[in-house]
């Protein structure tokens, strides 16, 4: 049913529609602007929502004393396109008003990447929080919940789970975390550029980087897991995930670059010869080790981001 067909019984429902699709993340800036409540709560097109979502999401905000809340975060379930249930999240298992669940971040104690799925829909946002820090949704990429519930979360006080699962979330075939491109791939790399910059800006580096760093290396493997199953030709398979292991480590290695004020350094190395592992070998060449144990240290550090592959080896080949 169209939004339209609901302005007869809703007086109150305001439409607004772009002349041209500016993507998923500028709609939800277009709606976070002209937003007049103080909190906003979102529904994607192909879910639905049980009765008692807006209550169950709204109640903690207006029995808590103290602080405003600025996040309510509730469950909600996996269906596939028959409307089977498949999968539930449920952020705790607690009734509201554990102490464990009203959690507070005046001293960066959230941790902004893994307290919550990233995604915009299953909670309730304090819309000042978005203006005052100056937040928004990137524009046309993929992942863009990524980008920024990590920044909306490192600008919060306070935040309140709650055991409520009433949103329905639809899984389809085609769904953007099913599917790959080269955006998929590019996007990834924009998204992760956007929250290093934000960490470095923000003086949070050092607190949140160990959850970065988990982020990008889930993001990756869930993204290469659901390429490596579907029915994709083998080598169009095989082409991709080597796209996306080149991808993953050049990001690694290119963080140093990204602190630069000036583009110079970046050109230098762009320019400059393709020396992938000179700082590995030349440690490996100090250790004296034999090459069987140099081969198998490698395989086990190709797991960590290249900033940590050296100190990754050299604990391998130290047990």
């Amino acid at each position: 049913m169209r939004a339209a067909q609901f302005t007869g019984c809703l007086p109150s429902l305001t439409i607004h529609s772009h002349s041209q699709n500016l993507g998923l993340g500028e709609a939800r800036n277009t709606g976070i602007r002209l937003a007049k409540g103080q909190y906003i709560a979102s529904v994607d097109s192909d879910d639905w929502v049980d009765a008692g979502f807006l209550e169950h999401l709204v109640a903690p905000v207006m029995q808590a004393s103290g602080p405003p809340v600025d996040l309510v975060i509730a469950g909600f379930r996996r269906v596939n396109t028959e409307g089977k249930e498949f999968q539930v999240y449920q952020p705790t298992n607690k009734p509201y008003g554990s102490s464990e669940d009203d959690l507070r971040n005046d001293d960066n104690q959230i941790d902004i990447f893994n307290l919550t799925n990233p995604a915009f829909w299953n909670k309730l946002w304090r819309r000042d929080v978005f203006l005052k820090h100056d937040i928004w949704f990137p524009g046309n990429y993929y992942y863009q919940d990524l980008a920024t519930t990590p920044r909306f979360l490192a600008n919060s006080n306070r935040v309140i789970r709650i055991n409520s699962v009433d949103y329905n979330y639809l899984v389809r075939e085609g769904a953007i975390s099913k599917t790959g491109s080269d955006k998929h791939v590019l996007d990834y790399l924009r998204v992760f550029r956007m929250l290093y910059l934000f960490l470095n800006e923000n003086d949070l580096i050092t607190r949140h980087f160990e959850g970065f760093r988990r982020t990008v290396n889930g993001s990756f493997r869930f993204h290469s897991e659901n390429i490596y199953q579907n029915d994709w030709e083998a080598k169009d398979k095989e082409v991709y995930i080597n796209l996306l292991l080149m991808a993953k480590f050049g990001m690694a290695e290119c963080l140093k670059f990204l602190d630069e004020k000036s583009l110079q350094p970046q050109m230098q190395a762009l320019k400059s010869d393709f020396h992938v592992l000179d700082s590995v070998v030349s440690e490996l060449e100090k250790l004296g080790r034999e090459k069987q144990q140099v081969e198998i240290a490698l395989a086990h550090a190709r797991r960590y981001p290249w900033k940590y592959l050296v100190g990754a080896i050299k604990s391998r080949l130290n047990r």
